[in-house]
């Protein structure tokens, strides 16, 4: 059995994605301070433990083991689940400032031609 050239690269570019992912994902995840959860899949994340009915359930169950705030990863998707009333509050009222900026979608705004809407502007 011989290696082709075209082997070769395919194999090389393999192996370098996979390194390519391992130290952006170390790099992303240790610079942040994110709540606890689960430990996620590498491209699935946490969306393999969350079942399709009841979620809350096992959010009650997680709030024992991670507290009340926890964050997952669905996908590439960032959740922070938020497990009490007093911590809704915290983050929601007393740091409204911080997280009530809506992003800019460029996407809807300016694809579809919205960029005129009056509701739709920053």
């Amino acid at each position: 059995m011989t290696l082709t050239l075209l082997d070769v690269v395919l194999g090389l570019t393999l192996v370098t994605l996979v390194v390519l992912y391992v130290v952006q994902n170390r790099q992303t995840t240790s610079k942040r301070h994110l709540p606890p959860g689960p430990r996620p899949l590498p491209i699935l994340g946490n969306a393999h433990q969350m079942p399709s009915d009841f979620a809350e359930k096992v959010f009650a169950q997680w709030k024992d083991l991670y507290g009340d705030i926890i964050f997952l990863r669905m996908f590439n998707t960032p959740v922070l689940v938020l497990n009490s009333a007093k911590a809704a509050r915290d983050l929601l009222e007393k740091r409204s400032t911080k997280y009530s900026d809506r992003p800019y979608s460029i996407r809807f705004i300016e694809l579809l031609g919205w960029d005129a809407s009056f509701g739709l502007r920053n």
